[in-house]
């Protein structure tokens, strides 16, 4: 059975950031997206503060590389964690990093999530959503949700195509051009077809943009209520919080804006 685009793709740029970057930390830290590794931890930790995260919870981190949210968690000694990707060199150096032997470091190759229903309170995807397809992403918050508890949060980071930044880190102006003209269905088209071209010349992963119009869609879909959050400025990524929806009259979906 072929591997998964994402599973290949991300094993291989990880291969070739170790091959040129002779120091292995900053190979590391390129992996999960450059910048300042630490203090992007400390944002994306004060993210999960600010929706309630207590020392006591349990964190799924989906996509946790090399350990940028794991390292800024590990001072909570009550907090249990497991954190899943597909490179096992991030994991390994995320696991001794963090030097946290009652916390889980697990390498995966399939959208599915390691663990049983309704046991976490937060369901992590920081630079996740933003390298998959839509189906995708899609298949990975149904497994959030299946996984979380009934007072859970899954937080979800995504590049916004209203965002002129997020629309150059997935491309270019004639990107966004098409996005004017034809929308944002036939932008990711010609974002995967260049993704496969690429692939085959630059060896690149892919880069995948979100609308709230759709964020809004899987949330009615699952019964989720979600919440935008400001926090563009801190992780460079625009960000949402989904939680079951609170039952209503109508039966819709709860949106925060």
């Amino acid at each position: 059975m072929p591997q998964a685009h994402f599973v290949r793709d991300y094993n291989r740029v990880v291969r070739q950031m170790v091959a040129v970057e002779p120091d292995y930390e900053v190979a590391m830290a390129r992996a999960v997206g450059g910048g300042p590794y630490t203090e992007i931890g400390v944002r994306q930790r004060r993210i999960l503060e600010s929706l309630g995260l207590q020392g006591t919870d349990y964190v799924i981190d989906i996509g946790a590389g090399s350990g940028r949210l794991a390292t800024a968690l590990r001072d909570l000694p009550k907090l249990a964690y497991l954190g899943t990707d597909v490179v096992p060199e991030l994991l390994e150096f995320a696991r001794k990093k963090c030097a946290r032997n009652d916390w889980t470091f697990k390498r995966i190759s399939t959208l599915e999530i390691p663990d049983k229903d309704q046991v976490a309170d937060f369901v992590v995807f920081f630079s996740v959503f933003t390298h998959l397809t839509k189906k995708e992403s899609y298949c990975y918050l149904q497994e959030a949700k299946r996984v979380s508890k009934k007072n859970g949060t899954i937080v979800v980071s995504y590049l916004d195509p209203k965002n002129p930044v997020h629309l150059e880190m997935a491309g270019n102006l004639l990107r966004y051009r098409c996005f004017k003209i034809m929308g944002e269905g036939m932008l990711n088209i010609i974002l995967r077809w260049q993704h496969r071209c690429l692939r085959i010349i630059r060896k690149r992963a892919l880069n995948q943009l979100l609308s709230r119009e759709v964020l809004d869609e899987w949330a009615k879909k699952l019964n989720l209520s979600v919440e935008y959050l400001d926090v563009v400025d801190q992780i460079g990524q625009s960000a949402c919080a989904y939680r079951l929806a609170q039952s209503s009259s109508s039966g819709e979906s709860a949106v925060s804006r």
